[in-house]
């Protein structure tokens, strides 16, 4: 027992001792005066000068800007109350985003470092993601309709964390009459499923705000906890799934609106008296800010300094480049029958496999030509059947692709059926990859 507990003491102290080295982030926030994106180097204390960029003022927009953490992308409802996002990179550029603007009022921005972005439609949801790099919306698995808000990436674009306050057909999972926290997967297109009634085991009590940081192994959101403690800010460990304790955060009451940096060392919060504090984990106490920066409320994004310092580790010479967003196909292949056993097929589906030279998902579906949908009596419904699955770089993957209950009783019948399987790769950037077979039924 003292030895695990002398490990673990160790454990502790070398993660703080790295927490203590991060540095403080800059915040980026929107000047409640000039409407203006405005940025504050809690490192350094001091105000910088960022891109002139006006976000909208008309009311009931919330959330109406966001930074990815890399500093690279601002993520922004403009003066037109249109959706934009600028790449400070080099002189910085407008980066055309066409048939994003589907919301009147879209609310939650968020944006990844590799440049996906996510948006809900009035604070309620849908929420959406949409990759910059190819000007579409990806399909991350959340239900369709989803009641899915408050988005927050991670900043390598692999998780969307929201919370969800409708019912099991339109969460990602049951959330029990009101509204928890969930992670998506976005390659694999899954919910990550986060536990049941985090938060201290409060299962009935809301749980908002989520907050996520730059690899999405951290997860924080408000609860209520009720009492005199009020809202406190709970940080969830998806790595080592736990609840973490984070002493001297939640010494007043209603502590919501959390944000992470990329490392997860320090927490953006509103107190019950609505100023912003910045907590540090590492040193257990709350930095020292000015009173113009307690006074912002939202949006707030906590960013690094971009470009990155010159040297190792940094955009410079010497150091590595900052994320560039992936635009590149993946490279896929895939291997189906020619003919399948109709019997066989209908019982157990289309097995077939599929291989990428990144990690990723292939969906496929099967389809029948509208004159053997007719013959069928399948009216104009084509599709026949239908199938997911993962994709790891290099590896063959099996698909199978099983049969709707109206197909399996109308084709069980047929002599020969001609099929024509439509399969889409996907990269974690959304770089899709189209690939068609034809293949027969045959008794």
């Amino acid at each position: 027992m003292f030895r695990f507990a002398a490990a673990l003491a160790t454990v502790v102290a070398l993660a703080a001792a790295s927490a203590a080295q991060a540095r403080k982030p800059i915040v980026a926030y929107v000047d409640a005066t000039t409407h203006k994106l405005a940025m504050y180097d809690a490192d350094t204390g001091t105000a910088l000068t960022p891109p002139d960029i006006t976000i909208t003022s008309t009311p009931g927009f919330q959330d109406s800007m966001a930074m990815s953490f890399d500093g690279r992308y601002v993520f922004y409802v403009g003066s037109d109350d249109k959706l934009h996002l600028f790449d400070r990179t080099g002189a910085g550029t407008a980066v055309s985003l066409p048939g994003i603007d589907i919301y009147a009022k879209p609310t939650g921005l968020t944006v990844s470092n590799t440049g996906l972005l996510a948006f809900d439609d009035n604070v309620n949801g849908p929420a959406v993601v949409y990759n910059s790099a190819t000007g579409s919306f990806l399909d991350v698995g959340l239900p369709d309709p989803n009641a899915d808000r408050q988005s927050h990436l991670s900043g390598d674009g692999h998780f969307l964390a929201t919370t969800c306050n409708g019912n099991a057909m339109t969460c990602p999972a049951d959330n029990g009459g009101h509204a928890e926290p969930f992670v998506q997967d976005i390659p694999g297109a899954t919910d990550t499923a986060l536990p049941f009634g985090l938060g201290g085991g409060l299962d009935d009590n809301d749980k908002e705000h989520p907050c996520i940081n730059g690899d999405g192994s951290l997860v924080g959101f408000d609860v209520n906890e009720g009492g005199v403690v009020g809202k406190q800010i709970e940080l969830y460990d998806r790595t080592g799934g736990a609840l973490l304790s984070i002493t001297g955060l939640n010494s007043a009451n209603d502590d919501t609106h959390c944000v992470l940096d990329a490392s997860g060392s320090y927490i953006g919060l509103i107190t019950n008296n609505n100023e912003f504090e910045i907590f540090d984990r590492a040193a257990g106490a709350f930095l020292t800010l000015p009173d113009n920066i307690k006074a912002i409320f939202n949006p707030v994004s906590f960013v690094a300094p971009f470009p990155p310092p010159a040297g190792p580790g940094g955009g410079g010479p010497g150091g590595g480049s900052s994320t560039v967003p992936d635009t590149t196909k993946p490279k896929a292949g895939k291997s189906f029958k020619k003919r399948y056993g109709l019997a066989g097929a209908l019982a157990h589906g289309l097995l077939g496999r599929v291989k990428s030279n990144e990690d990723g998902t292939a969906s496929a579906t099967a389809t029948i030509s509208a004159g053997s949908a007719k013959h069928f009596h399948l009216a104009k419904n084509v599709k026949v059947a239908s199938g997911k699955a993962k994709l790891r770089a290099g590896r063959s993957a099996k698909l199978r692709l099983k049969f709707t209950r109206k197909a399996k009783r109308r084709l069980a019948h047929a002599r020969r059926v001609a099929l024509t399987i439509a399969i889409t790769v996907k990269d974690a950037a959304g770089n899709a990859t189209r690939l068609r077979v034809k293949t027969t039924l045959k008794r």
